[in-house]
């Protein structure tokens, strides 16, 4: 959320090419408006707003999953423009990224098809990278949300395993990984999100069972037990998409209807209910 309001940056359009636009939504409104074009067209970036700036990280600026860009891109909102950043040390694509602290920090991603482990922090003041202790498991298409102060990662995928089920937790305060219960259900290109006191990972690709490979599945994980519970499926399966939690819901834009691509411009909404 930038300015209270929901933006969307990029992404594939329904052709495969990678997309400059930008977009944003205030709850309630009738539509969506228009905001400048981004500098670096790019599909599977990552993005975190720190301090009023919307800083979009890496990504692939062709048509396919190869090579990456090392593009950090942002958009201040007082000015109404985007302006670009110190390049990430190393381009990647299908990165995940969080705001922790007033840095982003940025975990995993890929580039010409080999995953990493490799963690860094972004400072936006001072327009400055730094290495941090790498993830245990190389891996893309993860997901990453900030859940009582630790940075949660995610599935994935990776050279081995295109449904890693793997979780890992970062802590800031320790500088240092450690492992958490595991999805239920692996996957990758899922999208995550904390409401109250619980993180829930939503969709995602890889299902052999389904024609359309994607995972319907809705999983609600609790720090406190350390343990998952599985909810109501997606109403709209898709993979690739976003998700925000907005005054108890949980808003899941766009994505894709088919593993692989199908980008549909869907928005919709989860109510989670009470988080234990």
């Amino acid at each position: 959320m930038l300015d209270e309001e929901l933006v969307v940056v990029g992404g594939f359009s329904s052709a495969g090419a990678a997309l400059a636009s930008a977009e944003s939504y205030a709850p309630g409104a009738a539509s969506w408006r228009s905001l400048p074009d981004i500098p670096v067209a790019v599909h599977h970036p990552a993005a975190a707003v720190v301090n009023g700036q919307l800083i979009v990280i890496g990504g692939y600026p062709g048509g396919g999953l190869l090579e990456a860009t090392d593009a950090v891109q942002i958009f201040d909102p007082v000015t109404g423009a985007w302006h670009l950043g110190t390049p990430m040390p190393a381009a990647r694509g299908g990165l995940a990224a969080v705001a922790v602290d007033d840095r982003v920090i940025v975990a995993g991603g890929a580039n010409n098809g080999h995953s990493v482990t490799d963690v860094r922090s972004y400072d936006p003041a001072t327009d400055t990278w730094a290495e941090l202790p790498p993830m245990a498991t190389a891996r893309d298409h993860l997901a990453l949300a900030v859940l009582a102060g630790r940075v949660h990662a995610l599935g994935g995928r990776n050279q081995q395993s295109f449904t890693l089920a793997v979780h890992e937790v970062y802590d800031p305060a320790a500088n240092s990984w450690s492992t958490a219960t595991p999805l239920p259900t692996g996957r990758s290109g899922h999208a995550a999100a904390v409401s109250g006191a619980c993180l829930y990972a939503l969709g995602g690709e890889g299902n052999d069972a389904r024609r359309d490979g994607l995972f319907p599945h809705v999983e609600r994980y609790s720090a406190a037990t350390d343990k998952w519970t599985e909810l109501e499926p997606m109403p709209n399966p898709r993979h690739g998409m976003s998700a925000v939690a907005v005054d108890g819901r949980i808003v899941v834009v766009g994505g894709g209807a088919v593993a692989g691509m199908g980008a549909v411009g869907l928005v919709d909404e989860f109510v989670p209910g009470e988080c234990q």
